[in-house]
């Protein structure tokens, strides 16, 4: 995988591929994933997508009683 920080992922089948998702998945939660659109064509930079992810990921510490 080319880990370039300017790497474009088009489409929906790149985009699960980097993620480690189905397409099936992709297509469910797309309204949530800051991609852009040109015409039918989604796109993101893997940077933003990488980004994204962890901004998702982040778990409140609790504290323990």
């Amino acid at each position: 995988m080319n880990t370039s920080p300017m790497r474009v992922l088009s489409g929906f089948k790149e985009i699960a591929s980097f993620l480690g998702l189905s397409t099936r998945t992709i297509f469910r939660h797309i309204d949530s994933i800051p991609v852009s659109r040109l015409g039918n064509k989604v796109m993101i930079l893997e940077s933003d997508l990488a980004c994204w992810v962890k901004g998702k990921t982040k778990k409140k510490k609790r504290k323990i009683r």
